[in-house]
């Protein structure tokens, strides 16, 4: 089969979503999550015949599959505000949702306030499937983006007592709004949903790297002083075994998905890297909550949460290299990370569970559950 190239689409917009950018927006009812990736239940959305997606530009495709339809749950009508673009974090077509820093001014009031605003849109989703030369239904996967990340951040704001303070940026609610799009000589309105969300003034661990997209040695942040590192990984750990314990699982711990805040860089460095930094998890679009998934058995939510010594004994926090210390990973500048370590107690891996021990076993264990497993210094990786 010869490559599909994608049918021309002289009437798509340019991507609005630029600073300056002005738009009323109403509070919406997300649709259950969907995708069974992530163990949900499938959409219940018609599946568009792959020869017409073949044929079809864009537009037509966004028009003719909307955003699912949900009813308002409350007497109480939804509220409207008007948003503002003031600044693009994650702005490009075909990257999947738009994030920005925006403007907001609530009906009756007159004071704005700014938050993150990621914004759902399948125009501007990439028509082409990344794994085989076909097009996707990009309203499908704006959807399940949405009904995801708004189900998440909803769990996130009900469990708040379960979980580490701050380690969830804090939620203002699912939205939506209506663009004009011309398509055959008339003009239509499309709808597109977005989430609120708190805009933190901090940095990625991932844009503290140096060399941020290169692989090991030159990627990595050992700019940074060891133990403000390791006491970042020690609240991130924390956080992560808590929201597991409310039912949740992120599902993507990566350094570009944890922020700290204040950044330890800039004009603030030194103030920040003696300062005991908020750490929060942010990205929840490839969540799964345990109560909407058809796995519902997968977590039993104890009065406390795993101890994350137990969680991580044999596991090598891979996406972590050029964060933790580089003799975790037993690193050489000419083959970088190994796969597995030795058997030895003074193997790499043997460092990093002495500092998991220390800091979470013989350090504040009350905070945990007692640990099940006996934790052998230089176990296999399970």
């Amino acid at each position: 089969m010869t490559n599909w190239e994608e049918p021309p689409d002289p009437k798509r917009p340019p991507l609005p979503y630029k600073t300056g950018f002005v738009v009323n927006i109403t509070e919406h009812e997300p649709p259950p999550p969907f995708g069974t990736d992530s163990g949900y239940p499938k959409s219940t959305r018609p599946n568009p015949p792959r020869d017409w997606m073949r044929r079809t530009p864009q537009s037509q495709q966004v028009l003719s599959n909307p955003p699912q339809h949900t009813q308002w749950p409350s007497r109480t009508p939804p509220r409207s505000a008007v948003l503002t673009v003031k600044k693009t974090i994650s702005n490009r077509e075909g990257s999947g949702a738009q994030v920005v820093v925006c403007e907001v001014i609530f009906e009756g009031k007159q004071q704005p306030r700014t938050f993150v605003a990621k914004i759902y849109d399948s125009l501007y989703y990439d028509l082409h499937d990344p794994y085989i030369s076909e097009p996707q239904d990009v309203g499908w996967l704006a959807d399940k983006d949405y009904s995801r990340e708004a189900s998440a951040y909803r769990h996130l704001q009900q469990t708040k007592q379960w979980q580490k303070p701050g380690f969830t940026p804090e939620f203002y609610g699912s939205w939506t709004f209506e663009l004009p799009l011309t398509l055959k000589g008339k003009q239509h309105k499309r709808s597109v949903r977005l989430i609120l969300i708190e805009h933190l003034a901090g940095s990625s661990l991932l844009a503290l790297y140096k060399n941020e997209s290169r692989a090991w040695p030159e990627g990595n942040a050992f700019h940074l002083d060891e133990q403000y590192r390791l006491g970042i990984m020690a609240e991130l750990l924390e956080g992560i075994v808590a929201q597991l314990n409310t039912g949740l699982r992120q599902r993507d711990i990566h350094p570009r998905n944890v922020m700290v805040v204040p950044s330890p860089e800039g004009t603030a460095a030194a103030a920040a890297l003696e300062s005991s930094p908020r750490v929060v998890l942010i990205d929840y679009n490839g969540a799964a909550v345990q109560k909407y998934t058809k796995y519902a058995s997968w977590h039993r939510q104890n009065s406390r949460p795993i101890n994350p010594a137990e969680a991580w004994w044999t596991y090598r926090l891979i996406d972590f290299v050029g964060w933790l210390p580089a003799k975790w990973h037993d690193m050489d500048e000419e083959s970088g990370p190994t796969e597995y370590f030795s058997e030895e107690e003074e193997s790499g891996w043997g460092d990093a569970q002495r500092w998991l021990w220390k800091t979470f076993v013989e350090t504040h264990p009350e905070r945990f559950e007692p640990i099940q497993k006996k934790l052998e210094f230089g176990m296999k990786r399970g």
